[in-house]
């Protein structure tokens, strides 16, 4: 989450580990887009273009969950009762 304020400085946070970002590196990079009071929020191991792309504005990052495991296969089609053709006749 980024929200810029009106005045208290650059507040950072993170939820979870960082593995390139650390505190001062986020305020480098507010400082650098002149954004001197803001909250900053990591609730994601993010990446410097990514906290860039915030805060330019450009995008919102958010972890999504997709599915690792492939989709069912669908449903076999249904079998013709034996007293049916297999067979449509169609009228000319």
């Amino acid at each position: 989450m980024f929200r810029k304020k009106d005045r208290g400085g650059i507040s950072y946070q993170a939820f979870v580990p960082q593995t390139s970002l650390d505190a001062e590196a986020v305020i480098a990079i507010c400082r650098e887009y002149k954004i001197h009071n803001a909250d900053v929020h990591l609730r994601c191991d993010a990446t410097v273009d990514q906290i860039i792309d915030v805060v330019e504005g450009n995008r919102k990052v958010r972890l999504s969950l997709s599915p690792s495991l492939p989709p069912s296969l669908p449903p076999s089609p249904p079998s013709l009762p034996p007293s049916l053709p297999p067979t449509i006749p169609m009228c000319t």
